[in-house]
């Protein structure tokens, strides 16, 4: 049996690119106001990179597998543009990888008797880092100092046109770190792995790109204001190199209607 390492063990370098069918940067990284935005996970990119570590770690290539293939099916729906040769590569290395065993820092040199996967497995790596239903515009400065951090996550449902878009999101990461706390656990109490647990994660990661398109994930960029916090009172800030001037204990931000 071949044995294999296709852990992530840092995000993945993407550029972004126009052209892919259903996406046109300009919707989201151009905004009234000089509002400028970047790319945020509403599943954080921690969540991802553990999960599918642990879905490696166990063995499971046969849901890597899955992620894989449909990574390849969905990606002219990214903001990656991919050619019909490279899917067709992402999908051949799907295949491969099934029935493989795990062992650390193997790497993929025995995969494919001899045939380079490396570059399929960096496009695996960046679909799977960016998924393009995953990655919601958000406000983004000098040195992100107008990033909203964690605070994105809570307030993006209000700014996502379909709101079935948020809930399978929200499923995706239950599922993703219910899988998370069944993996440590089976380690921790030396037992297998519940392979339906894990398998369940897979489902909603997958249902989710199923489901989802960029389109359909449209952020109002005109129910964001900047706030100077100062002596707790609320003062709207319309200038924004004044508001990245404030004091960082005074620069809040807040949506329209605010939750």
């Amino acid at each position: 049996m071949v044995e294999i390492d296709i852990q992530f063990n840092n995000r993945s370098d993407v550029a972004w690119e126009q052209g892919a069918s259903f996406f046109n940067r300009d919707i989201y990284l151009e905004g009234a106001g000089n509002v400028h935005f970047s790319q945020h996970h509403i599943v954080p990119w921690n969540v991802l990179q553990n999960f599918w570590n642990h879905l490696v770690t166990n063995a499971l290539f046969e849901q890597c597998s899955r992620i894989i293939n449909e990574l390849a099916t969905r990606s002219p729906h990214y903001f990656i543009v991919f050619t019909d040769t490279r899917r067709e590569e992402l999908k051949r290395f799907a295949e491969a990888i099934k029935g493989c065993d795990y062992r650390e820092k193997a790497g993929i040199t025995e995969l494919g008797g001899g045939h380079d996967f490396g570059p399929a497995l960096n496009d695996a790596h960046s679909l799977y880092s960016y998924p393009a239903v995953d990655v919601f515009p958000g406000p983004n400065g000098d040195l992100r100092v107008d990033d909203a951090k964690e605070g994105f996550e809570a307030v993006a449902k209000y700014f996502i046109k379909q709101k079935g878009d948020w809930s399978r999101l929200n499923k995706a990461l239950k599922g993703m770190n219910d899988g998370i706390t069944e993996s440590i656990n089976a380690r921790t109490k030396g037992r297998n792995v519940d392979k339906k647990i894990m398998e369940r994660a897979t489902d909603s990661y997958i249902t989710l790109l199923r489901q989802n398109s960029p389109r359909t994930c449209v952020f109002k960029k005109e129910n964001w204001e900047w706030i100077n916090y100062k002596s707790h009172k609320i003062t709207v800030v319309t200038d924004r190199n004044a508001w990245q001037n404030l004091p960082e204990g005074d620069r809040r931000y807040r949506v329209k209607p605010t939750p």
